[in-house]
């Protein structure tokens, strides 16, 4: 079975491990749909999340040491 991508007509190549179909030249993923009579459609796109639990818990803790910077060079500077 041949896959075409639909956004750059290449020929596309099936990853049978993700069971996701990959064009080369445009570096996309897509995956296969199957409507409710069991027949194959055009593969439709993988979206990825943005927002990963590593990349979520690295910009709160960025945040936090800040906010830590802030309070401390606040409090040195007031005079005693």
């Amino acid at each position: 079975m041949t896959e075409y991508c639909p956004v750059c007509d290449n020929q596309m190549e099936y990853l049978a491990v993700s069971k996701k179909w990959h064009c080369t030249r445009c570096d996309k993923y897509f995956m296969q749909v199957v409507d409710e009579d069991e027949q194959e459609n055009e593969p439709g796109t993988v979206t990825k999340s943005e927002y990963s639990k590593g990349k979520v818990a690295a910009v709160g803790f960025v945040v936090i040491m800040m906010l830590l910077g802030m309070i401390i060079c606040g409090y040195m500077a007031i005079p005693m």
